[in-house]
């Protein structure tokens, strides 16, 4: 498996529910994740969604919130941040082969053409500490306001789009599908404190 895994996720699959089965978890990044499940060396991935593929079987998550965020102390304009606003400011992306980083220049530059500036890493911790030093802003899940820790150090970027959610889901490869695999995929899914998803894709949406 690759992911961050959910608590109540680890538990539900973990000793004595399932004392004969045992769990290897990974964290990387999607495309690791996709050519894992394809080559064999992964069964399961809970990923960001990234679309339909004929060779996978996926089964939606739910959707997490994410917002630019800078830190406490980070110069903004004194009004409300266009995206306009957005390009100019130094941006801290996640690697550039991450579908993350391509969602937020998809966010930046709906058009395309995107000209980067800023810096990136590998990890959404690396990317809170460069905030917190005042490098940049980033696109995070709401989440991280409260799981920092050094709490009051980042703060929401009021801009014009408020948040968007981002789809995650739980995928396995259809050539090596096996009853065991789908069980997995459904307990994946009652683990799940994602919101509820209908559309299976990362949206904007207004204030909540």
């Amino acid at each position: 498996m690759a992911v961050p895994a959910p608590p109540r996720f680890s538990t539900m699959t973990g000793w004595p529910n399932y004392p004969a089965v045992t769990l290897q978890f990974d964290v990387t990044m999607n495309p690791a994740m996709l050519e894992g499940l394809r080559s064999g060396s992964l069964d399961l991935a809970l990923m960001i969604h990234t679309g339909s593929a004929i060779d996978l079987l996926a089964r939606p998550l739910g959707t997490v919130p994410f917002a630019w965020m800078a830190a406490a102390d980070y110069v903004l304009p004194d009004r409300v941040v266009t995206m306009d606003d957005l390009r100019r400011l130094p941006i801290i992306y996640q690697s550039a082969d991450s579908f993350m980083n391509q969602f937020m220049s998809s966010v930046l530059y709906p058009e395309g053409g995107s000209r980067r500036s800023g810096t990136s890493c590998n990890s959404l911790a690396a990317r809170v500490s460069l905030m917190i030093a005042g490098l940049g802003v980033s696109l995070m899940p709401l989440m991280v306001l409260e799981t920092t820790p050094r709490p009051g150090s980042l703060r929401l970027v009021p801009t014009d789009l408020p948040h968007v959610d981002v789809s995650y889901d739980a995928v396995c490869a259809r050539a090596t599908l096996v009853p065991a695999l789908l069980t997995l995929m459904e307990m994946a899914v009652e683990a799940s404190t994602f919101t509820p998803s209908l559309t299976g894709q990362a949206t904007g949406t207004g204030p909540r």
